[in-house]
């Protein structure tokens, strides 16, 4: 690959990676369950894409592109449904 190509991709792990250093850091420092929920579904999901989406383009490879973008929609889908799921059910158990 070229070498604007490469400090691109290797701007984006340092980005994915700070992302999900923050979401442990906000899973740590999190009061209750609520409040450790939200960083993981936000900056962990964010974070988790952008090293998969890092892997595709630097794989080369068209398959492995298509199923890191699956595993990506995935991703996406399912950390916001089960956040959801998870909240709701402290919230329920707080009552």
């Amino acid at each position: 690959m070229s070498t604007v190509i490469d400090s691109v991709l290797a701007i984006l792990v340092i980005v994915g990676s700070l992302l999900l250093f923050a979401a442990s850091l906000g899973l740590a420092r999190g009061r209750d369950g609520i409040a450790r929920i939200q960083p993981v579904a936000k900056a962990g999901t964010v974070g988790v894409i952008v090293l998969l989406l890092v892997a595709a383009i630097a794989a080369g490879n068209l398959t492995i592109f298509m199923r890191d973008l699956t595993a990506a929609a995935l991703i996406l889908i399912g950390a916001g449904l089960a956040s959801q799921i998870l909240a709701e059910s402290i919230d329920h158990s707080q009552d």
